[in-house]
């Protein structure tokens, strides 16, 4: 862990990307004119002005945080009749489905930031065609961790710096991929496997514990993927405490660790637009 937040790292590159804006915007654009293409500043621009849309991630952040408090206190919801039954917003509901839907919310919601973060990255840190109005948005796992093959399977080929790619993946991968198969189970399945249900029953003494069967599907997609447990720099040993018993402590080793891949990624390619900008206008 960097014991950095994810919050702050943030923080730091709002100001960089809002610095760097200001930069450009007083600087004579003649000195890129003469330099390069002429929409290499409207795209200097453009990433440098994402530093309005940091603020918004940072409050989907507590939005994250506080439907993990209501996952974490759904039991304490209970009505006494009939049994198995919750209130939530006012509305009395099975346990099964409130828990169902605060997942749902909780996985859309981890997954919205990162893809919030990684498209802002991958302006700085991926090629994309410069006449393209909206550039294809990078993803965590398929753009950062994941290795794409050719068609015929014989090489690999990766879509930002291999350096990156191998940084990420070796350091974070198992639990970001972990989290990714999760939040496509929620997200896309409505929290069914193939091989069944995903919780182990629907009762609330049953709590968040994930089936067995649901288990090995969760490790067989992982491993399918490209994954192991050896790619993660978390201080817990595998099999983390609780993993199985409790999906919410699962989540919260896995996004840990995500905050803090998604903080070096993203100060990171901030970091290098901001030299980059710099070098471009003359920086010794």
């Amino acid at each position: 862990m960097s014991g950095i937040s994810l919050v702050a790292r943030l923080s730091e590159c709002e100001t960089v990307l809002k610095n760097t804006h200001a930069h450009i915007e007083k600087h004579d654009s003649k000195i890129l004119t003469r330099m390069t293409a002429s929409q290499i500043k409207n795209k200097l621009v453009e990433i440098s002005g994402k530093h309005s849309r940091i603020e918004e991630i940072i409050k989907l952040i507590g939005s994250r945080d506080s439907i993990m408090k209501i996952m974490q206190n759904l039991h304490k919801s209970a009505i006494p009749m009939p049994a198995d039954h919750v209130k939530l917003c006012d509305n009395v509901i099975h346990y099964k489905d409130a828990r169902l839907l605060v997942v749902q919310g909780y996985m859309n919601t981890v997954w919205a930031i990162a893809d919030n973060i990684t498209d802002i990255a991958g302006r700085i840190a991926c090629s994309y065609s410069l006449d393209r109005t909206n550039p294809w948005s990078a993803k965590l796992v398929s753009t950062f961790v994941a290795k794409t093959k050719e068609k015929d399977g014989s090489q690999t080929a990766y879509p930002t710096s291999a350096l990156l790619n191998a940084s990420l993946k070796d350091g974070f991968g198992w639990p970001i991929v972990l989290s990714y198969v999760i939040r496509n189970i929620f997200a896309h399945e409505g929290g069914m496997t193939p091989k069944g249900c995903f919780f182990d029953e629907d009762t609330i003494s049953s709590g968040f514990r994930i089936k067995d069967l649901a288990w090995e599907h969760i490790l067989e997609q992982a491993n399918n993927k490209g994954f192991d447990k050896s790619m993660t720099r978390a201080p817990e040993d595998w099999p983390w405490p609780k993993a199985q018993d409790d999906l919410r402590e699962l989540l919260l080793i896995c996004n840990r660790e995500m905050d803090d891949a998604l903080g070096i990624l993203l100060r990171s390619a901030c970091d290098a637009f901001k030299s980059h900008v710099a070098y471009l206008y003359g920086a010794k």
